[in-house]
Parts: structure tokens; C-alpha cells; sequence
């Protein structure tokens, strides 16, 4: 448990955020409480030992540039 206190998920966009807790939620219901889960400008000056960051585009965009969305 100490290990998912040190944890964040930054996501880019409120809705991202909100989606993301829910998943945790769905997959960890007793320990998705204890990763933080929020926005760029919330966690900003924080410290963590694990942070995971998500990445959205539009979905405009990936039929511009389907390459780029699938590239590895």
C-alpha cells in the first residue's frame, strides 16, 4: 500500500481524469483510493516515486496522421 501512496496518473484533461479513476475503481476497488489520479496544473510541485502520464489527441487528428498515432 505504501508503494500506490507514491503513485500519481497525470492526465492532461478532467474528463481523461474522471475516466481513469473510474478504471482504477473498476479493477482495484480497495486500493485505487490510494493512487492519486489528477491534472497537470493540480499536481504540479508534488513529488511522487511512480507517475504514470496519459496522452489524448483528437480524434481528427489520427485519421490526419494515422502514422503517428501507431507508430511504436
Amino acid at each position: 500500500a505504501a508503494c500506490l501512496e507514491r503513485t500519481a496518473v497525470i492526465a492532461p484533461h478532467h474528463a481523461q481524469k474522471r475516466e481513469i479513476r473510474r478504471a482504477l475503481n473498476d479493477a482495484f476497488p480497495k486500493a485505487s483510493s490510494l493512487v492519486l489520479v489528477d491534472t497537470v496544473d493540480k499536481l504540479q510541485g508534488q513529488e511522487r516515486d511512480l507517475v504514470v502520464t496519459c496522452y489524448a489527441f483528437a480524434a481528427s487528428q489520427a485519421r490526419r496522421e494515422p502514422a503517428f498515432v501507431f507508430s511504436r
